[in-house]
């Protein structure tokens, strides 16, 4: 019964959990690049460059939430047999790999944020 539970959690919750978790960081990073792209203009014309410093916050609460739905499925898939033939096996690996492409795209959304506090928009 345990593994029918277990089993039926990896199909639907889980599996949209673990989607979510893999595709926030994208999702923040191309919201980051675009709206930032967008928002320079304005960010220049009014001499305050907070609103891009507000994309890149929300962007990045975005890889933190996904960072720890990623956590969350990965405690819940337990330990994983390296082998891998189970669901909670690819589910493990999954998160794991979420978890690492957040992270990545954090340091991106970091590391393009800090021009911000040196520059003006408009260089």
């Amino acid at each position: 019964m345990a593994e029918r539970e277990a089993s039926s959690y990896w199909e639907e919750q889980g599996f949209l959990l673990l989607v979510a978790s893999f595709l926030s960081g994208p999702f923040a990073l191309a919201l980051n690049l675009g709206a930032g792209y967008a928002l320079v203009k304005p960010a220049c014309a009014s001499g305050n460059a907070a609103i891009l410093t507000a994309v890149a916050a929300v962007s990045l609460t975005m890889v933190i939430a996904g960072t720890w739905i990623g956590w969350s499925c990965l405690t819940r898939a337990g330990l994983a047999d390296s082998d891998g033939g189970r669901r909670e096996d690819r589910s493990y690996t999954m998160a794991l790999v979420a978890i690492g492409l957040n992270a990545t795209i954090g340091l991106f959304i970091v590391t393009s944020a800090i021009p911000q506090f040196f520059l003006s928009a408009c260089d």
